[in-house]
């Protein structure tokens, strides 16, 4: 069996050392910026879609707002947006916004 000889093993712990530090202290990239925030809007949330052009439904057996949202062409977020206190119960009244041109 071969012996390794000293100096080679003496240069391979000195490169393990350097990659270690290397790996260890090299400087971690900085954090992305944080999002900008939304828009500010003029109307409160519940007041942006208060037009003549929404509609009134009556929520059905087995209706969902995403069904709801799906069966009028609409965003969730702005079904839910104008209807935040309902429940969406069989019977109960719910407002349709109209569909955004975005």
């Amino acid at each position: 069996m071969k012996t390794i000889p000293d100096w080679k093993w003496k240069a391979a712990l000195a490169a393990f050392g350097l990659v270690t530090a290397a790996v260890v202290f090299w400087p971690l990239p900085d954090p992305p910026p944080p999002p900008p925030p939304p828009p500010e809007s003029s109307l409160p949330a519940e007041e942006a879609f208060l037009t003549d052009d929404m509609l009134e439904y009556t929520v059905q057996e087995g209706d969902t707002p995403e069904s709801i949202a799906r069966l009028f062409v609409i965003r969730l977020d702005d079904l839910m947006a104008v209807n935040r206190s309902v429940d969406f119960e069989p019977g109960q009244r719910i407002f349709i916004p109209p569909a955004r041109g975005d």
